[in-house]
């Protein structure tokens, strides 16, 4: 039983969202750590 890959396509776009919205907080949770670190 194969499923056709239009089923699969929007839990895929979804995961793949919350990866680059994941990197992305993650780098600016970095880049103001490193900020702060900086300024004190």
């Amino acid at each position: 039983m194969s499923y056709p890959k239009e089923q699969n396509q929007p839990r895929n776009a979804a995961r793949r969202h919350f990866l680059g919205v994941s990197a992305a907080t993650g780098a600016r949770l970095a880049g103001l750590a490193a900020l702060a670190t900086a300024i004190s």
